[in-house]
């Protein structure tokens, strides 16, 4: 996670991919998921077919991680670089959803900061854009607004220690991710699950 994010702040030396092709592609991305789960959410809500109410549910949770995944990455590459902060786009690599590449030797604290915020700016403003938006009146919906709240959970507890971390000076940003590993993504997929799951009870 941390190499494909931070490595190779130039990209190998590979053009930077226009912006306006990136956006689109994404917009397109975020589309079709909304098209997916908004026809087997109302498939489920005509028919009260169990299988509907459950390609809802699923297209719901994948929709809501996947929406808010993207949304996360470009709140990540704004705060970059609207703080100036050298940060090329590159080309998405299979079912990755990195956007860019963060020069951490060069970029300077608050650039570091700006990158870091825009993420959880992000990841959290379609949280609660969503809760106000939907009404939560089918599973589906509630898949959905839950998934949402999963990924927000998941990528905070991994990204805030970090930022706080590197903010009281006790490790420097390049070095602030080497503790990542499958193991430490896998503990807080599930804690981010938990929260999603808990969301999908309650409501």
């Amino acid at each position: 996670m941390a190499d494909e994010l931070f490595g190779d702040a130039g990209g190998g030396g590979a053009k930077e991919p226009a912006l306006a092709g990136m956006a689109l592609r994404d917009a397109v991305l975020v589309l079709a998921a909304l098209g997916i789960w908004g026809g087997a959410d109302a498939w489920a809500a005509a028919s009260g077919l169990a299988v509907a109410t459950v390609a809802a549910v699923g297209n719901g949770v994948v929709a809501g991680w996947v929406i808010t995944s993207l949304l996360h990455e470009w709140g990540h590459y704004a705060g970059a670089k609207l703080s100036g902060a050298v940060a090329p786009r590159i080309q998405a690599q299979g079912l990755s959803f990195f956007r860019y590449r963060f020069d951490l030797e060069n970029n300077s604290l608050g650039q570091f900061t700006a990158m870091s915020l825009g993420g959880n700016i992000a990841h959290w403003s379609a949280f609660l854009g969503l809760l106000v938006l939907l009404p939560l009146s089918t599973p589906g919906q509630a898949a959905f607004v839950g998934a949402a709240l999963a990924f927000a959970l998941f990528a905070s507890v991994i990204e805030w220690p970090i930022i706080a971390r590197v903010r009281q000076g006790q490790v420097q940003p390049a070095e602030a991710f080497a503790h990542i590993d499958a193991a430490f993504l896998r503990r807080n997929y599930l804690i981010g699950g938990a929260g999603g799951l808990l969301f999908f009870a309650v409501v």
